[in-house]
């Protein structure tokens, strides 16, 4: 290769590197031009209808914010009382669980007992677990969350 395709080959991979640095800004500026070509459309059948284009204009932001609220109407409250919900049943299910290894405990040989691990090395193993699996399931909400407010 010459110098030209070798300085060629490193701007490419600058550029790809810097779009990749600001793919989030990317991301939110294609929203919004896909989003305004959307609202256009409307407001231009609108228009054909024979609406002025400010109140064409209002009537598509007003409808779309009024979808908006009841998409969140339609899915917060469910998810609040599912919350609510599975945080009344782990104390529950923690008790059931205590007492399966209650039963457990009492059938099992006592000397494969002393290889067994108790609760509380049980309960350090998975906590590195449970927090990659919370964290993760927090990190699908926030990033939906984010991804709806960012179309706003």
């Amino acid at each position: 290769m010459d110098f030209g395709k070798w300085m060629g080959f490193i701007v490419f991979l600058l550029s790809v590197y810097i779009l990749w640095q600001v793919r989030q800004l990317l991301l939110i500026i294609f929203t919004a031009v896909l989003i305004a070509t959307a609202l256009n459309i409307i407001v231009r059948r609108l228009e054909r209808s024979g609406v002025k284009r400010g109140y064409a204009v209002l009537i598509t932001v007003v409808t779309l914010l009024v979808v908006l609220a009841g998409f969140f109407w339609v899915i917060i409250p469910p998810f609040v009382e599912q919350l609510i919900e599975l945080l009344e049943l782990v104390p529950e299910g923690i008790a059931e669980l205590n007492f399966w290894l209650a039963i457990v405990e009492e059938r099992l040989d006592p000397r494969v007992l002393e290889f067994l691990p108790d609760i509380e090395q049980l309960t350090q193993q998975l906590q590195p677990f449970l927090e990659q699996l919370l964290g993760g399931g927090i990190t699908i909400f926030s990033n939906s969350l984010a991804i709806l407010l960012n179309l706003l």
